[in-house]
């Protein structure tokens, strides 16, 4: 689990990307894993497209968490 506090401004390096967001996944998926093991990322300072520079949007208390592909793409079947 990652979880981001921290407040982001360009040009401050980000702390996870799309590109490195796809390499962790396609690593656990090539180690047998990845359909067995859950990634977990929290923003909470919810900074769009900031220190984890694949949140776009924020969540709300009817929909408190959505889920992204190994790409940064949302996937609407989320189960909460």
């Amino acid at each position: 689990m990652v979880v981001n506090g921290a407040y982001w401004a360009d040009p401050g390096p980000r702390l996870l990307t799309r590109d490195q967001l796809s390499a962790v996944r396609s690593r656990l998926r090539a180690s047998g894993e990845g359909d067995k093991r859950m990634l977990t990322v929290v923003d909470i300072a919810c900074d769009f497209n900031g220190g984890l520079e694949f949140v776009n949007r924020a969540t709300t208390i009817d929909e408190p968490v959505f889920m992204l592909d190994e790409h940064g793409q949302e996937h609407l079947e989320c189960v909460t």
